[in-house]
């Protein structure tokens, strides 16, 4: 078995075992066909057979839920992805308009990206930390793009009693590309990290950001 069927082997078989309710908010998932992507209110569905090849296209599907409560918005998504976990692309897309042709409350939007401006999979390097204070840092990078996840525990007296969650995006593909560099040379200091020493890090290197 040559090392490109091996890599799809294993894709495809720990798909069959993602815990679809493990994709929170800044978080992605690959597939053998896909990189799933949750946002706040969305997804975002990445066809990766051309991921990284110059002179071909991407697919992109981003499926976005309507208004509704957070909760809602949770199961939607959630079943949204249960019905492409397993499939590619255009079978994942059939699936989705069946969906919405069902009365589900979301719409999609689909566009072509340059194979060449979508970082393929294996690139991506995902750090956590959980501090003594409850609190958990993620950080989801790859050589275009970062996502980084600010968990606060919050509550009375030192005992956690809800979590508040800060997300912090690149503000440019070039903000992007300048902090992944960084990133990996610097992977045990950054595992270490808090909130607060990422952000002053983002300050020395002239790392912009955005955050909601």
């Amino acid at each position: 078995m040559s090392q490109p069927q091996y890599d799809r082997l294993i894709r495809r078989v720990a798909a069959r075992f993602v815990c679809v309710a493990s994709l929170d908010v800044g978080r992605s998932t690959f597939t053998e066909h896909l990189k799933i992507h949750r946002f706040h209110g969305s997804l975002r569905i990445t066809e990766m057979v051309n991921a990284g090849k110059r002179g071909k296209k991407v697919r992109e599907l981003t499926v976005l839920a309507g208004h509704m409560s957070d909760q809602m918005e949770d199961i939607l998504l959630k079943n949204a992805v249960d019905a492409i976990l397993h499939s590619t692309y255009d079978q994942g897309k059939a699936a989705l308009e069946k969906l919405l042709a069902e009365g589900a409350a979301f719409t999609l939007h689909e566009r072509l990206l340059r194979g060449i401006d979508v970082e393929p999979t294996g690139t991506t390097l995902n750090l956590e930390k959980k501090f003594p204070n409850g609190n958990i840092v993620s950080i989801t990078s790859s050589p275009h793009e970062f996502i980084v996840k600010d968990s606060a525990a919050l509550g009375r007296d030192g005992k956690p009693g809800f979590r508040q969650d800060t997300l912090y995006s690149c503000a440019s593909k070039k903000d992007g590309i300048l902090f992944y560099g960084w990133l990996k040379d610097n992977l045990a200091a950054a595992s270490r990290m808090t909130m607060m020493e990422l952000r002053e890090t983002w300050d020395t290197l002239g790392v912009r950001y955005n955050y909601h």
